[in-house]
């Protein structure tokens, strides 16, 4: 994910600098990390570990990687259905959701980039498939073939 910068607002009354939205699109890092989460889903069963993810990509922080992979719906946190009074959105367990798996297959389509303001999602982008041009020439050759061979065989 790329963290563009963010719309920059003056406050009226203090004149201080108020960051106002954040804006992530999906880049070659986002589908890699996207690809890996799930092969570690794969082997770990039905959730990962926060910790788990550490050292997967080089060059991306896993807690932002995960949390901006969150607000394109690609993955989804812990919850205990049979626990819902415990349910900690800091649990540090998360999943790839059907929508997530979908877009590697080809199947499903992400916004291409996504505006957050207040941990909320005020605007998308056009919807991509990952065999998309636009998307495809983000990605390594060697990562698209091998997400291509792994969704072929299944």
């Amino acid at each position: 994910m790329v963290q563009r910068k963010p719309q920059i607002k003056i406050c009226p009354c203090c004149n201080q600098i108020i960051r106002s939205s954040n804006i992530y699109t999906l880049t070659k890092n986002s589908i890699k990390s996207l690809f890996g989460l799930y092969m570690l889903q794969l082997q770990t069963g039905k959730y990962f570990q926060t910790k788990d993810v550490y050292g997967l990509i080089k060059g991306c922080s896993p807690t932002a990687m995960l949390s901006q992979l969150k607000y394109f719906g690609a993955i989804e946190r812990y919850f205990n259905e049979m626990d819902s009074e415990n349910f900690s959105p800091n649990s540090g367990k998360w999943r790839l959701t059907q929508e997530g798996i979908k877009f590697l297959s080809g199947q499903y389509s992400l916004s291409s980039y996504i505006i957050v303001r207040d941990k909320k999602v005020v605007e998308n982008g056009n919807l991509v498939l990952i065999s998309d041009e636009s998307i495809k020439w983000k990605t390594e050759d060697e990562i698209w073939k091998t997400i291509k061979e792994h969704f072929a065989q299944r």
